[in-house]
């Protein structure tokens, strides 16, 4: 029932809260599943009784901590695993990640944050989910790392010479050439699909593994490799 009532609570937060969003680091040491800190790539926005998600794995930072890469967490005795140096991790206050999947409707300017991220509180629940609210469908869509539902539609993007996704599908307008894709927050692998609504040209390099030439209409998309950290088009 305590459970319940902290999920009810956060849930009407998230409704009537403007939207923040996590800051995205990763780890740069493997961490074992007995492990009492943790050793991140930037301490960027890092506090004491802030939160920090690696994998499905929800850690919370000491009370002592002030500044540093070592940074000293309590883990959740259910869910403590083994993570490899590398790995994405995502820092923000406690009721910014969730225990439930959210549903139904949604206002993308009134959400509590972006993305949404669902952390089950225990190792039978699965992985963590994260999920977005579509300011074209205005409902919830699956995010990053969370194939429990087909991708839908997100926010349109203009061609620019570095190309943010609002999502895993979305729409491109303009002409502008790419150059350069960038990293939205709690992107770590896997792709996204564009739909050109122009003809705008995609110089290889950078982050890009080739060049290409977008087709209007016809689907457009990119599977992320972390080893080489480059995406690849499939036209």
């Amino acid at each position: 029932m305590k459970k319940l009532i902290v999920s009810l609570a956060a849930f009407a937060s998230l409704l009537a809260a403007q939207s923040n969003t996590q800051t995205q680091t990763s780890i740069t040491a493997a961490m074992t599943a007995t492990q009492n800190y943790v050793v991140l790539a930037s301490a960027t926005n890092v506090a004491a009784a802030k939160t920090i998600l690696i994998d499905s794995e929800l850690m919370v930072v000491g009370k002592y901590y002030t500044a540093g890469l070592n940074v000293p967490v309590t883990r959740n005795t259910e869910k403590k695993s083994v993570h490899a140096s590398g790995t994405m991790a995502l820092v923000g206050k406690p009721a910014w990640f969730a225990t439930f999947d959210p549903f139904g409707g949604c206002t993308a300017a009134n959400t509590l944050v972006t993305p949404y991220v669902t952390v089950p509180l225990t190792n039978v629940g699965g992985d963590a989910r994260q999920w977005l609210c579509s300011t074209v469908l205005n409902r919830w869509v699956p995010g990053w790392n969370n194939d429990y539902a087909p991708a839908q539609i997100t926010a349109a993007v203009a061609s620019a010479s570095t190309l943010t996704p609002s999502g895993q599908l979305f729409h491109v307008t303009g002409t502008t050439t790419v150059t350069a894709i960038g990293i939205p927050v709690g992107f770590a692998y896997g792709s996204f699909t564009v739909i050109p609504d122009g003809v705008f040209a995609v110089t290889g390099g950078n982050n890009i593994a080739i060049s290409s030439t977008a087709v209007v209409s016809k689907p457009l998309t990119y599977i992320y490799d972390p080893n080489t950290s480059k995406f690849y088009p499939s036209y």
